[in-house]
């Protein structure tokens, strides 16, 4: 791609339009009214920059053209600062839900709450001059946190928010890219100061070396006069002598060879001055962009669990990686254990009751009657003997309406009921046991009521 045709592309780029290649023809569309207005065109545009590539309903655009001139003068009166505030083309929860599969749970309900911080894009134009041609260029930089980073404003879309940004203190950020900008044309000018070097070094050998002539042509002239002189005295010439003295006064007196060595600098001073390189750099726009970070609200509901994920999402970092809570590896399947730790199928185990799922993060307790694996919704400890047991070992006093295991539970021949085994005695003849109730004043006798009324 030739330098004008960077630099047209940048330049609508900057402007937001639409830009696209069709083979060797740049077309743009939704191109700024205030620019139509400066050129005196309208929409689309189809640009080449060949003269072979030239179709009718196309503008070639070279060094001097006018469109060309219009986008150089249009960038030097622009200069503007706006803000604007983003929100992603694609829903951070969306993303979320799509590259993780929630296995044993549903996300029941989501909520995202941006906080709005400054990206600065600073769009500079610089035109690189020398030896009567012109390279222009467009870069456009994103500073951030006082830090420079690719992005892609294409991946996001202008927001309407009622928050506002503080007053942003653009200097440190625009020396920052102004520094990086210097960098980007950094080759651009080596090149063009490589090719002024060379020229200018051919340049300076040739009139040295001209000038070199002139002045042996002098010496030698001096010389040959000065021989003349000596053969004219030999032979007492004195026509000959009072032409040779004349001519040697005369180069003497005019100061020939410092005429040469003055001439000769001038030559070489003008040389540099037309090898010089002017690098002009002008700042086309600045636009602040609100650009979110979220505070992510996932609500995950399966059987018997319940989780609420709370996540920070930042669109320069998008990558969210949900790890295993019990080993910490990458997690793409997620499953939820009934305490609702986040876990990898290897790290789950399952209640030997209700079949639901139990991390390695949670303890497993085993039923002191039965031995069964059992997860913290299977578990009661016993008031009395203080043994972890499963709900089919528990029972209830029904005289004091606690939970207790069937062991610290004995039952009443007469209602078949269970209570403590304080509250139940064996009669004394013929062996069966009565609560109190069932016993009534008998149970203070030690005998039942049928022993009682037989004795």
């Amino acid at each position: 791609m030739s330098e004008l045709a960077r630099f047209t592309e940048q330049f609508f780029q900057s402007l937001n339009a639409q830009v696209s290649w069709k083979g060797a023809v740049l077309e743009v569309t939704k191109v700024p009214e205030a620019f139509e207005a400066w050129a005196g065109k309208k929409d689309p545009f189809r640009f080449v920059f060949a003269s072979e590539d030239e179709q009718p309903d196309t503008d070639l655009i070279t060094k001097g053209s006018f469109l060309l001139k219009s986008m150089t003068s249009y960038l030097e009166q622009k200069g503007q600062t706006t803000l604007t505030f983003l929100k992603p083309l694609s829903d951070p929860l969306e993303l979320i839900q799509k590259s993780l599969s929630f296995k044993n749970t549903a996300v029941t309900h989501t909520k995202k709450f941006p906080t709005y911080k400054p990206l600065y894009e600073f769009t500079f134009a610089t035109t690189v001059s020398y030896l009567n041609k012109k390279e222009q260029s467009m870069q456009t930089l994103y500073i951030f946190n006082n830090q420079r980073m690719l992005f892609d404003v294409s991946k996001f879309t202008p927001e309407s928010v009622s928050q506002t940004l503080p007053t942003p203190d653009l200097k440190p950020s625009y020396e920052l890219a102004k520094a990086a900008t210097r960098e980007g044309i950094q080759a651009t000018i080596t090149k063009a100061a490589t090719e002024l070097q060379e020229k200018l070094t051919k340049e300076h050998t040739r009139i040295k070396a001209h000038y070199e002539n002139h002045r042996r042509e002098v010496q030698l002239t001096t010389q040959k006069l000065e021989l003349q002189l000596k053969e004219a005295l030999k032979e007492n010439n004195f026509l000959k002598i009072a032409k040779c003295q004349e001519q040697l006064k005369q180069i003497t007196t005019t100061d020939l060879l410092k005429k040469l060595d003055d001439e000769e600098q001038f030559f070489l001073v003008d040389e540099r001055q037309k090898h010089a390189l002017s690098v002009d750099t002008k700042l086309v726009s600045t636009t602040v962009f609100g650009l979110p970070d979220y505070q992510l609200e996932l609500g995950l509901t399966g059987t018997n669990i319940h989780r609420q994920l709370n996540i920070s999402y930042s669109l320069l970092a998008p990558q969210l990686i949900f790890t295993c809570e019990s080993c910490a590896l990458p997690l793409r399947d997620v499953w939820c254990c009934t305490s609702g730790h986040l876990s990898c199928l290897p790290c789950l185990a399952g209640c030997d009751l209700c079949r639901q799922p139990v991390c390695k993060r949670c303890r497993i307790q085993k039923c002191e009657s039965c031995g069964k694996d059992l997860c913290k919704n299977c578990t009661s400890r016993c008031t009395s003997c203080l043994k972890v047991k499963c709900a089919t070992h528990f029972g209830t006093d029904y005289i004091t309406e606690q939970k207790r295991c069937t062991s610290c539970l004995k039952t009443c021949t007469s209602c078949t009921k269970q209570t403590i085994p304080s509250s139940i005695k064996a009669c004394d003849k013929c062996g069966r046991a009565y609560c109190k109730p069932c016993a009534g004043a008998s149970f203070q006798t030690g005998r039942c009521k049928g022993c009682r009324s037989n004795y």
